[in-house]
Parts: C-alpha cells; structure tokens; sequence
C-alpha cells in the first residue's frame, strides 16, 4: 500500500486529524497553537514543501502507553514543539528548511487514541513507516531507524 493512500484511510478512521504548513518565518509553537492540535497520542507525517513537490521526510508518534496503562505525558502538541535531537524543534525546522530551501513544512497528525479510536500511536506509526519502506525500500530522510 503506498503512503498516501494509507493517510487517506487514516483520514477516514480518525476523525480527529488536521493538517498545516510551517514557512520559515513562522514559530512552530505559535502555528500549532493556532491550528488547535491537541496534546493526545497520536501519529504524525512531516513533509517538505518545494515549488514542483511535496516529499515525506518525517514519520512519527506521540505518546507512549505504559505497562500499567497509563500514558507518558507527550501528546502530539508536545511532540511536535520539543526537541528534534538536541535542539528544539523550531531551530530545527527552521534550520531544515533553510539547509534544503524548503518553502515551508507541511504537517499531518492524526490523534489515534481516544474516544473515537484505540490505536496504539506506536502501531499507526509502524503502518506508515512500512508503506513508505514497500513504496520507497528506504525510510523518510529524517527518520534514522524504525
């Protein structure tokens, strides 16, 4: 299955989803504030944005189920507004975008679990991360392992 068709299906199976696009001069923080994503688990795809195409280069997840039940307290808002290796992710993103003269960042989150679904994050993010490998045979340029 490729990539985008599982994210249209993930369209339909979690009504809880949105979408935006980060330029350069824009704070991630501000921008997902803005856009209303919630702090709940989730999956999450991070593509670039050029003038002729758009290509995936960042597949990921928020929260972390714990043996017991309960869940990490790292929702998607946080998720995406952290850190990005050692730097938080607006200078990462901006940073990104300027190494790759990106003209901006889209992003895509679907929240996974909740009360409308009980996916785990971790499994909806494995499912895109295998459509993009069968698609491609390699993983998104940011992500290092899967």
């Amino acid at each position: 299955m490729k990539t985008a068709s599982l994210m249209n299906e993930f369209r339909e199976m979690f009504p809880q989803h949105g979408e935006f696009t980060l330029s350069r001069d824009q704070s991630i923080s501000t921008t997902v504030k803005e856009h209303d994503v919630p702090n709940k688990p989730g999956a999450y795809v991070i593509s670039s944005v050029t003038p002729s195409r758009t290509e995936v280069v960042y597949i990921g997840k928020s929260g972390t189920v714990i043996t017991d039940g309960s869940w990490k307290n790292q929702g998607l808002r946080k998720r995406l507004t952290k850190k990005q290796g050692n730097e938080s992710r607006s200078v990462f993103f901006k940073r990104y975008m300027e190494k790759h003269s990106l003209a901006g960042l889209h992003f895509e989150w679907f929240v996974t679990f909740g009360s409308e679904s009980e996916v785990l994050p971790i499994f909806a993010e494995a499912q895109l991360l295998q459509a993009f490998f069968c698609e491609h045979q390699r993983l998104p340029h940011l992500n290092a392992c899967a």
